[in-house]
Order: C-alpha cells, then sequence, then structure tokens
C-alpha cells in the first residue's frame, strides 16, 4: 500500500533550495579571491578559508 506523506515534500522543496543557495553563494565566493587577495594582501592559500 502506497501512502502519499504530503508533510514531507516542504522539508524535500526546502533541501533543494538550500542545496541551490550554497552552490551559489560558493561560486559567487570564488569569483570573489582576486578582488579580496588585493584588499587584503594575502594569499589564495589564506583567502580560501571562506569557502
Amino acid at each position: 500500500m502506497r501512502t502519499n506523506n504530503w508533510h514531507v515534500m516542504p522539508a524535500v522543496i526546502a533541501s533543494g533550495i538550500l542545496s541551490f543557495s550554497g552552490v551559489l553563494i560558493e561560486t559567487a565566493m570564488n569569483v570573489t579571491f582576486p578582488q579580496l587577495m588585493t584588499e587584503f594582501s594575502v594569499t589564495t592559500n589564506a583567502v580560501q578559508w571562506i569557502t
């Protein structure tokens, strides 16, 4: 017998949105590495702690 658990669907949708947001934020931070390195006069190794 198959049951529909509609209360699970919001959790699945939230997980998908959060996963997408995480990838988007990490990509955005990688793009800013050169600017951050210049601004703070640090190496790539020092600035990678952000992600």
